[in-house]
């Protein structure tokens, strides 16, 4: 059993070579820690494949996946009630499938500023050596960074420790959106 922090870092570092291309790091724990790559561009920001790296027992297990062109998980003229689907691959070992719905527009407050945000719930299900669900909430800002997210798993999957399992549930919001505070 881990203890999740209060806070947690998300490194966000621009591709300069490309104009859409972003990449986000996550340590949730120094057990579990995601490497997202993106693409904003025209209203929409595209999951261009990410990096799950899980360690049970000091065993670490990296698992790659990568993303089809319509793996959109932020449609800024998305409606509420709006859904769209897509699935991204690790090889012929592991599936994600994910389905979005967009919640429409809300205000948050980022470091005492209101922000508006697009909110989307995004439901997937995990197949192959990994099984199992999950249920993340985001809310982008305009420029569509995430500002909040929400996250509640359940995974079981075949390490090389073995059969292992985890859930997860995690809340997180920036304190700013000053990158220096």
């Amino acid at each position: 059993s881990h203890t999740f922090p209060k806070q947690i870092s998300a490194v966000v570092d621009l591709d300069t070579k490309n104009d859409c291309n972003w990449t986000a790091n996550f340590v949730f724990v120094k057990q579990h820690v995601e490497e997202r790559k993106y693409c904003t561009k025209h209203g929409r920001m595209t999951d261009r494949g990410f990096t799950l790296k899980i360690e049970f027992f000091n065993i670490l297990q990296e698992t790659k996946y990568t993303c089809p062109d319509d793996a959109e998980r932020l449609r800024t003229e998305a409606v509420r009630g709006d859904t769209w689907k897509w699935t991204c691959t690790s090889g012929t070992t592991a599936k994600t499938e994910y389905v979005a719905t967009s919640l429409g527009m809300e205000t948050l407050s980022i470091g005492g500023e209101d922000v508006e945000t697009w909110h989307t719930r995004v439901a997937s299900k995990q197949s192959g050596i990994t099984v199992g669900s999950a249920t993340a909430d985001f809310w982008h800002a305009k420029s569509g960074l995430t500002v909040k997210f929400t996250n509640d798993f359940n995974i079981r999957t075949e390490s090389l420790a073995g059969k292992t399992g985890f859930k997860e549930k995690e809340s997180y919001t920036l304190d700013s959106l000053d990158p220096a505070a």
